[in-house]
């Protein structure tokens, strides 16, 4: 739709996209097959990827959170986990 008074572009999104999504990844470093054992603040099973990433960057105690929705409340040494598929692993939030 174009606004004739700006000469503006705008682009109708439908209600469910949240455009925080398009640029979410750029928040975290992903190291795919390792995770941060133990140092868990809580697990919250993730319904998917962006939800999972939106509340980690939330949530100040946070500073990383697995694919498989453990939010971690401190980087230690990274280690393979035998519970992660081949595109499971960890993403550490980047000091903005």
């Amino acid at each position: 739709m174009k606004n004739t008074n700006t000469d503006e572009i705008y682009i109708n999104y439908p209600p469910f996209v949240n455009l925080n999504h398009f640029n979410i990844f750029d928040k975290f470093d992903f190291i795919q097959g390792k995770d941060i054992i133990d140092n868990d603040l809580y697990y919250n099973k993730p319904k998917d990827i962006y939800s999972l990433l939106n509340k980690a960057l939330e949530d100040e105690n946070c500073v990383a959170v697995n694919t498989l929705g453990f939010y971690k409340k401190e980087i230690s040494e990274l280690k393979s986990s035998p519970y992660f598929s081949y595109n499971d692993g960890i993403y550490i939030k980047k000091k903005l």
